[in-house]
């Protein structure tokens, strides 16, 4: 076998891998109709989910996933309760995120399994791991709710945050954000924006549930969320 086609099955081999590795991608800039990236049986880019009752909204806006309150009542959420595939156990979830709002404002991420399909959280039985994200006029803090504490500072402006979550039965490995190989323990989590650590082997909500389902929710007050970016990758593949 000469070179060239060595190579080339490395390569063919190297992005199988990648592609296997993913359990979820979704960057919407394929098109503006929301209704594209849902179904009752999604593939590996859609949510069996996506809605707002009136007056809040969730639509594509110039490639990005935009969640909009403009008064009380209506929560616009997005939630996958089909199972994401292969058995998660070590996974990343990774997304960029901007907000501002106005008043006591809060949007909820989780992962777990059973989730039903109403924009309110679901009970801790059936969460895995779950993040508050308190909302301000120009960016936003993170709360691990787990630990009743609040993160590094307030972010503004579009950030890119990275989520690894480890429920494999022993410690792990992983590359950084920044680059560098970090260490994570087991039935732990670890939280990044952009290059920047913000939580460090935090604790799980329920160390029994799986890592199948996840959802997103515009919890309270007024004000506007852009997602963008969504990908979840199986670590242990």
């Amino acid at each position: 076998m000469n070179f060239k086609c060595t190579l080339l099955i490395l390569l063919l081999g190297g992005a199988s891998t990648q592609v296997k590795a993913q359990l979820f991608s979704q960057n919407f800039d394929k098109t503006d109709k929301l209704s594209k990236y849902v179904s009752g049986k999604p593939d590996a880019g859609q949510f069996n989910i996506a809605d707002a009752a009136d007056p809040a909204t969730i639509a594509i806006e110039k490639g990005k996933l935009k969640l909009i309150r403009t008064g009380p009542g209506g929560r616009p959420f997005i939630v996958r309760t089909t199972p994401l595939g292969s058995k998660t156990e070590f996974v990343q979830f990774s997304f960029k995120l901007q907000a501002k709002a106005s008043g006591d404002a809060m949007a909820y991420l989780a992962i777990g399994d059973g989730f039903n399909d109403q924009a309110v959280p679901d009970d801790a039985q059936k969460t895995a791991v779950r993040l508050i994200f308190k909302l301000q006029a120009d960016g936003f803090v993170i709360r691990n709710t787990q630990q009743q504490t609040d993160g590094t500072g307030k972010h503004t402006g579009e950030q890119q945050l990275t989520w690894v979550i480890n429920r494999s039965g022993k410690e792990q490995k992983y590359t950084a954000p920044d680059g560098s190989q970090a260490t994570i323990a087991n039935q732990k989590w670890d939280l990044w924006v952009n290059n920047k650590q913000e939580f460090k082997d935090a604790q799980f909500t329920n160390t029994a549930q799986p890592l199948a389902n996840f959802k997103f929710s515009f919890l309270s007050s007024l004000g506007e969320i852009t997602l963008d970016d969504l990908l979840i990758k199986d670590l242990a593949n």
